[in-house]
């Protein structure tokens, strides 16, 4: 049996939305697959996958489907990896791959967030609805070997902790303390709660923010189309008659790409 195929269905019995990620890469191998965020896939999809991309690499999205939010740390600097352990609350699911961390924590309503250097490299990712982690023992694309973790996340997965509510802003006080030099600018941040009379420029200038950040590497399209649709539904003021689209505002990333 392949790796998905081998591991995604003790996810399912747990009610956890596992995905298919692409064979060697840390990619999903189906489309519009952050809608996993808030469902399971049903019975018909499980199977389809199982026949068709069984031999693929494991994937679990963050949200409220898996329970699910992580902090990734993307640094070799052993000072970032210290932050997170001596300050957050202690994760029992630790994953390492080629360089850094991946700590699981219990999701309760988390916007993913990133924190770059001042050279605007990556220091630290958290990763909750509109993205996903690649899930042991899936091989990673760089080193060719299987991703490893102290533990078998579904043994813990209703264990985990929450973060803190102010999360990013003690991780970026801590970071500062310890003397890494933060960036001032890059940070796309899309989520400061938008009233109606706001909602069209706010799509516009989100919709360009995510676009630039496709064009720097920073995002995968997929991701900010997820983050697009998540920002549409949980910061903007819903009026009824009056729904923005979560279509049209994803459209919009499309549009700045072209």
């Amino acid at each position: 049996m392949g790796i998905f195929s081998n591991e995604a269905p003790k996810y399912w019995a747990l009610g956890k939305p596992a995905i298919p990620l692409r064979i060697g890469f840390k990619n999903p191998w189906i489309d519009a697959w952050q809608v996993f965020a808030d469902r399971m896939p049903n019975d018909r999809e499980q199977q389809i996958w199982l026949a068709q991309k069984g031999n693929g690499n494991i994937g679990l999205p963050m949200g409220a489907a898996s329970g699910v939010v992580a902090i990734d740390v993307d640094s070799e600097d052993p000072r970032i990896q210290r932050i997170v352990e001596n300050l957050l609350p202690p994760s029992p699911w630790r994953r390492v791959g080629r360089k850094g961390a991946v700590y699981a924590f219990r999701f309760e309503g988390e916007r993913t967030f990133r924190i770059k250097g001042s050279k605007g490299e990556m220091l630290l990712e958290c990763l909750s609805k509109g993205t996903q982690i690649v899930l042991p023992p899936s091989i990673h694309p760089d080193t060719g070997k299987a991703y490893a973790a102290n533990c078998d996340l579904i043994e813990v997965i209703g264990s985990l902790p929450a973060l803190p509510k102010n999360v990013e802003s003690i991780l970026r006080e801590a970071l500062k303390a310890e003397g890494i030099d933060l960036s001032s600018s890059g940070n796309t941040k899309i989520t400061s709660f938008v009233p109606a009379g706001a909602r069209d420029n706010a799509m516009v200038y989100n919709a360009g923010l995510l676009a630039r950040a496709v064009t720097r590497g920073e995002r995968s399209l997929l991701e900010a189309i997820g983050e697009m649709k998540a920002w549409v539904e949980g910061y903007t003021e819903k009026v009824a008659g009056d729904e923005i689209s979560v279509e049209k505002a994803q459209t919009k990333v499309v549009d700045f790409l072209m």
